[in-house]
């Protein structure tokens, strides 16, 4: 049994990649879902003895979404003590980081004082 089941969304790069590093402790199954899997990451588990499982996912698909998450529900233990599902998107969900030919595309923030 594990203690944390750990779910995370866009862990290839960025604060994703840094939050499933994070996350791998003893005591806790991982499950990052981003576009390409990160050998560093499944090295870095493996010497901690923990359980890593990557899938291969482009969520802005949402055929491919949906069959994720329904893999990710069935294979999902009943018996951890605590579930996380961190939902860490990527940049194009940030409407200021969109392109500027975005219909969503918005001035950059103001900045910080």
């Amino acid at each position: 049994m594990s203690d944390t089941i750990a779910i995370l969304t866009g862990a290839s790069r960025g604060i994703g990649a840094a939050m499933a590093r994070g996350l791998v402790k003893p005591g806790t199954r991982l499950i990052t879902l981003a576009r390409r899997e990160d050998p560093e990451l499944a090295a870095h588990a493996r010497s901690q003895d923990v359980h890593l499982e990557q899938l291969s996912v482009d969520l802005s698909d949402l055929k491919a979404a949906e069959s994720a998450a329904e893999r990710i529900c069935a294979a999902l233990p009943r018996d951890a003590k605590r579930y996380l599902l961190i939902n860490n998107p990527s940049s194009p969900c940030i409407p200021w980081l969109a392109p500027t030919n975005s219909p969503t595309a918005l001035p950059s923030p103001p900045p910080s004082t």
